[in-house]
């Protein structure tokens, strides 16, 4: 097992913060976000040209074909779930895989072989990667926010055409753009690029020009009836996630403090479960003792089983300054759990409005302590957002899946010879 790298920037101005005026800090961290937002267009947008290609028609080998997977690292998250899934899916078709990741970090996936690279120069990723196309058969490279691998696609165009590239994205990063930048940017050296929400289809189209493939990080399963009844004398909330600031822990703690207050008042006993690890833990921790609520809270570490969590949960936050389409609301819908997030990035598309709040701190828990009053004191308004919910997951299920979209790729990389 390898270990995420724990140090923040600032780490100890931020300790010292959140000490001392923890909710002031996550204000100040939100506007910095906000102001370094401001720079997006100072990156590169514009696409890079393409290559002119040779024959596609793939050589023979004596090996079995193989694909190559690049994750950023093996820690959890949205991203690094579709990645292993796409290791599984690439083993059923009969593909032998590769894996690399640009970072260190989380546990690697078995089964596969793991390419030890992420501590070698960029500049040596090429030349490896066409040793290991040349050695091992490799027909298809699927990127899953993996930088160097993107920048290794000139190589595998020029050298090897007949490998297909492929890459999965999630969400618009606030700062540069992120992978949706960069994947847009090599758009003329990628084959195929799956998304995983109708925004994503959208802003590939307005800013590149390109068209992209949805494929839904979803199953067709059976959803619970809500859990969740009007005036219940206890309540019990969720906040699952990476302990990283852009799923703002500290404000789903900010949250969880001022849902206590409330519950005093109305005669609630709320009980929290926090489930994820990373550097934020510690604040969260911390902040918990100093505000009296941490023997409320049950924390459970990153690989804990996050739907045993939601099916003992009424509700799930998603306070997060940024997200693409948070596979845990989907889940928590799938368990009976109404989930309440801010209106960022594609959770609209999971999410009715009612349940969605603004994206500044103090207005995201004033929001989500709206909501959850009105949903205890409203029982009509409880059942409204119950069925939309399940309509909602009943659309995200009739489109394509990400195991349809990306299975297709790899059966396309397999057959042209």
């Amino acid at each position: 097992m390898t270990k995420a790298p724990e140090k923040l920037p600032y780490d100890y101005l931020l300790a010292a913060g959140y000490r001392v005026a923890p909710f002031v800090v996550e204000r100040l961290l939100y506007m910095r976000e906000r102001l370094f937002s401001r720079q997006i267009h100072g990156h590169q947008w514009s696409v890079l040209n393409g290559v002119l290609m040779g024959d596609r028609t793939r050589p023979n080998h004596a090996k079995q074909p193989a694909i190559l997977i690049g994750m950023h690292w093996f820690a959890v998250g949205g991203a690094e779930a579709l990645a292993r899934d796409c290791i599984n899916w690439a083993q059923e078709l009969g593909l032998r895989v590769f894996v690399v990741a640009e970072r260190a970090g989380g546990v690697p996936p078995e089964g596969v072989t793991v390419l030890d690279w992420h501590h070698r120069p960029r500049c040596e990723w090429g030349t490896l990667i066409q040793e290991l196309v040349c050695k091992e058969n490799i027909v298809a490279v699927h990127i899953h926010h993996c930088v160097p691998l993107y920048a290794a696609l000139l190589v595998i165009r020029q050298n090897f055409p007949w490998v297909w590239t492929y890459d999965s994205t999630h969400i618009v990063e606030h700062m540069d753009g992120g992978f949706v930048r960069i994947s847009g940017v090599w758009s003329k050296h990628i084959d195929r690029t799956h998304v995983i929400s109708r925004g994503l289809v959208e802003f590939y189209r307005q800013r590149f020009n390109r068209a992209v493939d949805l494929g839904r990080m979803i199953a067709d399963r059976e959803v619970s009836p809500v859990r969740l009844r009007s005036q219940q004398s206890t309540l019990r909330v969720a906040f699952v996630g990476r302990m990283a600031y852009q799923k703002r822990p500290v404000t789903a703690l900010w949250t969880m403090v001022r849902l206590v207050r409330w519950g005093r008042k109305t005669g609630v006993d709320l009980r929290f479960d926090i489930v994820g690890e990373g550097p934020f833990l510690r604040f969260v921790q911390q902040i918990a003792a100093a505000q009296g609520i941490a023997d409320r809270i049950t924390f459970h570490p990153s690989g804990a089983d996050v739907r045993a969590v939601l099916r003992r949960a009424d509700i799930l936050i998603l306070p997060s300054s940024n997200e693409g389409l948070a596979l845990v609301a989907i889940e928590a819908i799938e368990e009976g759990v109404i989930p309440i997030g801010t209106d960022v990035g594609a959770m609209k598309e999971v999410l009715p409005q009612e349940l969605l709040v603004q994206s500044y701190p103090a207005q995201t828990v004033r929001g989500i302590v709206r909501i959850m009053d009105r949903l205890w004191r409203d029982s009509a308004f409880l059942a409204k957002q119950a069925l939309t919910l399940r309509k909602n997951h009943e659309t995200l299920v009739s489109e394509p899946s990400a195991k349809d979209v990306i299975t297709r790729y790899y059966r396309e990389a397999l057959e042209v010879k």
